[in-house]
């Protein structure tokens, strides 16, 4: 048996299971996973997953002022 995955519209590669998708510019958005197996006759099958890439804003730091010191 054979695997081929697509993640979207790119080029289909071979891969093996289990597999990590690594995206260099991950874009926010839902997506389709693909993956072809085949078997040594040429029988194909084809799956389809749908994902959801949801990248958190960056957290901004927070400022706290000190407390007043007491008073004298």
């Amino acid at each position: 048996m054979t695997f081929t995955c697509q993640l979207d519209n790119a080029s289909a590669a071979p891969c093996t299971s289990p597999i990590t998708v690594n995206v260099p510019t991950p874009i926010d958005g839902n997506h389709t996973f693909s993956v072809v197996a085949t078997d040594r006759f040429g029988h194909a099958t084809t799956k389809a997953y749908a994902c959801r890439i949801d990248t958190p804003a960056p957290m901004l730091p927070t400022f706290l002022r000190p407390p007043d010191p007491p008073a004298h």
